[in-house]
């Protein structure tokens, strides 16, 4: 199984990973998080972490702060396939018709209808995958849809705590410009065979590095029909001379294989294959 780091900044990945469990509240708010990115990224797809199943479609907006303006909306059919979003919730996106540009320097926030009773994250120590950092959650008063605009009279409620909070949407992204290095996917549909006395399969997995520096690349499996769950483990300490190897040992099954690489300051891209 092939895993890159590139340097072209095609790859997609989602702006939040879940791995632990948070705190869930099933009040019919409009929540969403404000943040900055530290580098131009492009985003592709706007989505929500979901607690359940949603109950009926989910509206998104994604504004411009400072000037209160929408700069990309959408709706996620009810319908729409879910994913995971780490190790304990789901996500759902839908792709919007042009990717959004957002640079540095500007402060931005994703807000989303979670008036349905499926619920948000209110608190989580939730990862947001690099350049985009969390500065903190933000909701409307009870009860009420998005507004057309964002503003601390639209959006009054505030909550900075440890970690992450009203973690209702979610999107996905590209980095531009060359500034950073993104795992691509994983390679679909791979076929492993297991050792007949212990019945495991010994996954390979490698790959190449691009120009930022990575301390190590971690993996893990989880299952979509059989098998049992590999929690993130260290595949490659230490990762040098522009490649990383590796194995991840699993049962018999079908699994969608994470990975996710680190440099100094943690969690530095991710990728996966089913």
């Amino acid at each position: 199984m092939l895993l890159a780091l590139l340097g072209n900044g095609t790859a997609q990945q989602a702006a939040v990973i879940v791995d632990q469990e948070g705190t869930l509240s099933g009040q019919p708010y409009t929540v969403g998080w404000e943040f900055e990115v530290d580098s131009p990224i492009a985003v592709s797809a706007l989505g929500r972490i979901l607690p359940d199943l949603p109950t009926g479609d989910s509206n998104i907006r994604l504004y411009e702060l400072e000037t209160g303006v929408e700069i990309g909306s959408l709706t996620i059919p009810q319908t729409a396939p879910t994913e995971p979003a780490g190790a304990f919730y789901l996500a759902s996106f839908a792709d919007l018709a042009t990717p959004l540009s957002l640079t540095p320097g500007i402060r931005y926030l994703i807000a989303v209808e979670a008036l349905d009773g499926v619920g948000f994250l209110q608190d989580t120590p939730a990862t947001l995958a690099s350049p985009t950092r969390f500065i903190q959650g933000r909701a409307a008063d009870l009860g009420l849809p998005l507004p057309a605009t964002a503003s601390t009279t639209t959006f009054p409620i505030e909550r900075n705590v440890s970690g992450a909070s009203y973690l209702g949407p979610t999107f996905r992204f590209t980095n531009e410009g060359g500034g950073a290095d993104p795992l691509t996917s994983l390679q679909p549909r791979s076929v492993f065979q297991r050792d007949e006395s212990s019945g495991n399969a010994s996954i390979p997995i490698s790959g190449t590095l691009g120009t930022a520096p990575v301390t190590r690349i971690e993996a893990r499996a989880i299952p979509t029909d059989g098998g049992i769950a590999v929690d993130w483990t260290t595949i490659d300490s230490n990762p040098s001379g522009g490649t990383f190897n590796g194995n991840l040992t699993i049962s018999g099954g079908r699994y969608r294989i994470e990975a996710r690489a680190f440099d100094a300051s943690g969690i530095r891209y991710e990728g996966s294959a089913s």
